[in-house]
């Protein structure tokens, strides 16, 4: 059985170790250069929110200033009542999602609950304009 890794030349093994060593000779000062920038960024970062908070509180005169960025709340102090909202969205989300009337005999069973709901109706409204009419007489004494 042949193998289908075949071994580069002598040149092109030769030339790719050059390479792949130029490229990660000085890991050190790549990866201090890495923390410089991550660093910087989290500075950038608090500065901004700091930046913020100070906006967000009154000055001497009791003046706060507003800007049109909101204030969201972190997600690690979610209540329990956020939660709650949340999971109910996804389950409406779900349920939209199911189909209800995949089959035939699905979709004939819905139409007969909705007309025996009409149905239903029909005889509650019957019955309380029976009662509407028994307390319309007249009534001259009173």
């Amino acid at each position: 059985m042949r193998s289908t890794h075949k071994t580069p030349p002598v040149g092109v093994a030769k030339w790719r170790a050059g390479y792949n060593d130029s490229l990660l000779k000085d890991t050190t000062a790549a990866m201090k250069a890495i923390e410089e920038g991550v660093a910087a960024l989290d500075a950038a970062q608090a500065a901004e929110v700091s930046q913020g908070q100070a906006m967000a509180e009154a000055d001497e005169d009791g003046w706060i200033t507003v800007s049109r960025h909101g204030h969201r709340k972190p997600v690690g102090l979610n209540t329990d009542k956020a939660q709650k909202k949340v999971m109910a969205r996804e389950a409406k989300k779900r349920k939209r999602k199911e189909l209800e009337n995949f089959y035939k005999f699905q979709v004939k069973e819905s139409k007969l609950r909705r007309l025996d709901d009409l149905r239903e109706k029909f005889r509650d409204d019957k019955r309380k304009q029976s009662a509407m009419k028994v307390q319309r007489k007249f009534k001259p004494d009173k």
